[in-house]
């Protein structure tokens, strides 16, 4: 004779604390936030550039770059333009003439904007206050008049 069991239970509602994975989750979604960079420029730098530091954390977007190196090299968007000590007028106008190429291919929206057009400056720490402002007076000829400096934050 087979023996049958009646006795089977009812399946019962199984309960999952998951307070501790919504901790984790939590902390997860802080930290991505946080860590969390919108700012479409990416930035190479040239060979011999010291920057300064900040603790700003405004964003920036691409635009074109200009850097100017402890040797007084001036590059625009990775590529050497000219010396600073070589001589300070040719410089700044082999300077002017590539932004001026430059300018040409923003788009129109840009080349006519009333507030000018942006341009990143990267200066080596010891730069000079002249060196800086005879760039940026440079830049601005062209149509280049809202500047962001461009400086090492804390990592």
């Amino acid at each position: 004779m087979k023996k049958r069991f009646n006795n089977r239970r009812k399946p019962e509602a199984l309960e999952v604390d998951i307070t501790s994975l919504l901790d984790i989750l939590v902390i997860m979604l802080v930290f991505l936030l946080m860590n969390y960079n919108a700012s479409d420029l990416q930035l190479d730098l040239v060979k011999g550039v010291e920057m300064a530091d900040s603790e700003s954390t405004h964003i920036t977007h691409y635009a074109p770059v200009i850097q100017l190196n402890g040797e007084q090299t001036i590059y625009l968007d990775m590529q050497e333009i000219s010396r600073m000590p070589a001589g300070e007028a040719p410089a700044l106008a082999a300077l002017e003439n590539a932004l001026s190429e430059r300018h040409k291919l923003l788009p129109e929206k840009e080349q006519k904007s009333e507030s000018g057009a942006l341009i990143n400056l990267v200066f080596d720490r010891g730069t000079d206050y002249q060196q800086i402002e005879k760039i940026m007076a440079s830049s601005a000829k062209v149509g280049f008049t809202q500047f962001k400096f461009i400086v090492r934050g804390e990592h």
